[in-house]
């Protein structure tokens, strides 16, 4: 049976990786679909605007106003989700240092692809 390595982290490293994966995973998902229709919204609302024959600084005001909401909606979600995210990964690190290897967490799309490749292999 194989030795299991003995994995040492100290804490300032498990922040530091908790604190990068987490970053990197919160970016990924801070601008989602439902910012994305926000901001197609926008630009029919403007764009109706425009053909009711609004003054276009009216227009622009509103663009303004509109974008600068999206863009605080998708900074307020990433903060949220790096929160989150930094917590989950802490703990996954901190469970690598205590147990001294990787937590099993196979999901049930992942049993039904392994029998599923089982059943074409045979």
């Amino acid at each position: 049976m194989a030795e299991a390595k003995a994995i040492t982290l100290d804490v300032s490293e498990i922040e530091r990786t908790a604190a990068q994966l987490a970053k990197d995973k919160a970016k990924a998902e801070m601008w989602n679909v439902d910012i994305a229709i926000f901001f197609f919204a926008v630009l029919v609302i403007i764009i109706i605007l425009l053909l009711q024959g609004v003054v276009i600084e009216i227009a622009a005001s509103v663009a303004v106003f509109s974008l600068s909401m999206g863009w605080l909606a998708g900074w307020r979600q990433g903060r949220r989700l790096y929160q989150y995210y930094y917590r989950q990964e802490f703990d996954r690190l901190e469970y690598i240092k205590r147990e001294g290897k990787e937590p099993i967490e196979e999901t049930v799309e992942d049993m039904i692809r392994k029998a599923m490749r089982a059943k074409w292999q045979q």
